[in-house]
């Protein structure tokens, strides 16, 4: 072979190894802006017979993982305690209902159960979470029938807890452990006093010296609510101090259900009226939280492109939040009539752990799924890149144009046989739709976003949608220009 015909052949081979390595295929698989190889899927907020469920906790975990689910977050009530009492001695003469609870049974058995019933399935992962009320306050009278119970329903779910001690201390306004030291309440104190002063009249002394120790004892450990249910609402402070307490034991908050309209009409409870309104305005009144439930109850009028979720994130693109908000999926199992598989979460992470599950949590690496009885919808593929660099849900990428969305959905389920079900696609870019794609399952597409992003830190992120119930969304990926 002539020295041109080999030099003619060396040019090629080098054309085409340059094609290959600025291909985009080769760019997507080039850099990742951090490998999370494993997809577990996640079932959140399931209610044993620690809270009214009608299942153990054993029984519960054996359905998620009958389910083929990864990882199962129990989600049990906290604490099921209201009081109301007469003044001026409401700690005295008092009307107290309680329910079965977390508390009640013992932050240390459920913790246990727990434990226990992760050792005995093995396969799956078993994070403790409690659903929490951290507040409610009352209006009207009983004298009147006009007594009523606000926002017990206004509820946060705590993710990752691991000490009995944690749950015993959260700060609700119930939680007889959770109060701040109050030397007002050492006032009978005073009655033991005067009684050794007049023990001469004996009597009275051996009254006031008896009514002030039992008083006493009554108070004991002298601990006053942080928040009173007699003072009337006190916005969002009782659920940013639930919010800060979690923080500061490594625990994750989630708004649970904030669209909920089941309690938002009044409801007698013989002889009490209970109502909640959903609390959507919540999200943006409060900080440093992890995320909220989109599904079932938080898509129309915060999740939905444009709504208060994109406000959340644009804040936190503009500096204003510390922390992005993350959307998640929520099944309140035992307590709704849906099936435990029809909201789940797609988990991205390095390890099958309850550490890497955690931290995927906490990083928003995870997109929610809502699905029908019969069927749902499949993921087979997402990412979004830029340049050489490719990320996945709660990422975060340098901007290097054009960014390309990748998708890939196909249907699965007994109903998904033979039936070309179309979805409807929302490409978001910095809270507006950017694309809306049509397109019967299964989809596979690549969108590539050549517009100018503006100076800073701005987000993408797609919500997938057939008819209800089946939906995907996904949490943001961050581009930073």
């Amino acid at each position: 072979m002539n020295l041109s015909k080999r030099t003619a052949i060396a040019a090629r081979a080098f054309l085409l190894c340059t094609l290959f390595l600025l291909s985009p295929s080769f760019a997507l698989a080039a850099t990742n802006t951090q490998e999370l190889p494993l997809r577990l899927s996640c079932v959140l907020h399931l209610h044993s017979t620690f809270s009214g469920g009608d299942r153990s906790l054993d029984r519960v975990v054996e359905e998620a993982r009958k389910n083929h689910f990864d990882v199962v977050i129990p989600s049990d009530h906290d604490l099921m305690r209201w009081e109301y009492g007469l003044p001026p001695l409401r700690n005295l003469v008092k009307k107290t209902y309680e329910q079965e609870s977390v508390l009640s049974f013992g932050p240390h058995r459920y913790l246990d159960m727990l434990n226990r019933a992760e050792a005995l399935y093995g396969d799956i992962l078993v994070i403790p979470a409690v659903e929490s009320s951290p507040f409610y306050y009352w209006t009207g009278s009983p004298f009147d029938g006009t007594l009523t119970l606000n926002d017990w329903h206004k509820h946060l779910l705590v993710v990752g807890m691991e000490k009995p001690e944690d749950y015993r201390h959260l700060p609700l306004v119930s939680n007889p452990h959770a109060g701040v030291l109050s030397c007002a309440l050492m006032w009978p104190a005073l009655l033991i006093i005067t009684g050794a002063l007049v023990q001469k009249r004996t009597l009275l002394a051996v009254i006031l010296i008896l009514a002030g120790s039992g008083l006493l004892a009554y108070n004991y450990p002298f601990l006053a609510p942080r928040f009173s249910q007699y003072a009337g609402p006190r916005g969002e402070l009782p659920y940013q101090t639930l919010i800060d307490y979690a923080n500061a034991r490594g625990a994750l908050t989630f708004w649970a259900h904030p669209e909920a309209p089941n309690w938002e009409t009044p409801k007698r409870i013989d002889p009490v009226d209970v109502v909640t309104p959903n609390y959507p305005a919540s999200l943006l009144a409060t900080q440093d939280y992890t995320g909220f439930a989109i599904f079932a109850q938080g898509y129309k009028e915060v999740g939905a492109p444009g709504k208060k979720w994109d406000k959340a994130l644009l804040d936190y693109c503009r500096g204003e939040r510390t922390k992005p908000v993350w959307a998640i999926g929520e099944i309140d199992y035992g307590e709704s009539s849906a099936a435990i598989n029809e909201v789940y979460n797609i988990l991205w992470v390095k390890e099958k752990t309850k550490h890497a599950v955690m931290e995927s949590l906490k990083a928003g690496n995870f997109a929610a799924v809502q699905r029908g009885k019969n069927w749902g919808l499949t993921l087979n593929e997402f990412s979004i890149s830029s340049g050489k660099q490719k990320a996945v849900c709660g990422q975060e990428l340098s901007y290097e144009k054009p960014v390309r969305i990748a998708l890939g959905l196909s249907a699965a389920g007994a109903g998904a046989a033979n039936n070309r079900h179309p979805v409807t696609m929302h490409l978001i870019r910095n809270g507006k739709v950017i694309k809306m794609i049509e397109a019967p399952l299964p989809v596979s597409l690549i969108y590539e976003d050549t517009s100018p992003l503006p100076p800073g830190k701005n987000y993408y992120r797609v919500v997938v949608e057939e008819r209800t119930p089946h939906a995907i969304a996904f949490n943001p990926v961050f581009v930073v220009r």
